[in-house]
């Protein structure tokens, strides 16, 4: 595993925690710049999970770049990029970016009751997803929208791109 980590309290949390995981590689720096450096790895076949804060606007379009760079690197791997849904719709040209990159996408989206502002939902996406993730995603994101939320739950699983 390679962990890539800028905010020094959660740096210091992850050495922490794999203090004795010789297979654990931490980093500090810039996730975004570090991507497409650390791909492809020796294996053939693994996950990227690019987890940003959204915190800087200028993310929504950074993290399309660094995906379709790793992409370039590594056709194979499979990139799982997680997003927030804010009222002001800010995540469709981060979506809308993912998906130039010309790989199948699969987007799985759980929100609740609607809010005038903050937060409304959250949202996984997914480049090269492995075969029946979008199946087993759906019934595991209904499960998790009722449990959240009751019957104002709402779970959306949707593919397009290159294969769909």
């Amino acid at each position: 595993i390679v962990l890539v980590e800028g905010h020094p309290a959660e740096l210091e949390a992850l050495r922490f925690v794999f203090r004795r995981d010789a297979r654990v590689h931490i980093h500090k720096r810039d996730s975004l710049e570090a991507l497409p450096a650390l791909v492809p790895p020796a294996e053939k076949r693994g996950l990227v999970l690019v987890d940003p804060s959204y915190e800087v606007k200028s993310e929504y379009e950074a993290v399309p770049r660094a995906v379709s760079a790793a992409l370039k690197r590594w056709p194979g791997g499979i990139f799982a990029v997680w997003y927030p849904i804010l009222p002001d719709a800010r995540h469709e040209a981060l979506l809308d970016g993912l998906l130039a990159a010309g790989q199948e996408m699969l987007t799985a989206e759980l929100s609740g009751p609607a809010r005038d502002q903050g937060l409304i939902g959250t949202g996984l996406a997914v480049l090269n997803p492995p075969w029946r993730f979008a199946e087993l995603l759906a019934e595991a994101g209904d499960e998790a929208a009722k449990l959240l939320f009751g019957a104002a739950g709402r779970h959306v699983v949707k593919t397009e791109g290159a294969a769909a």
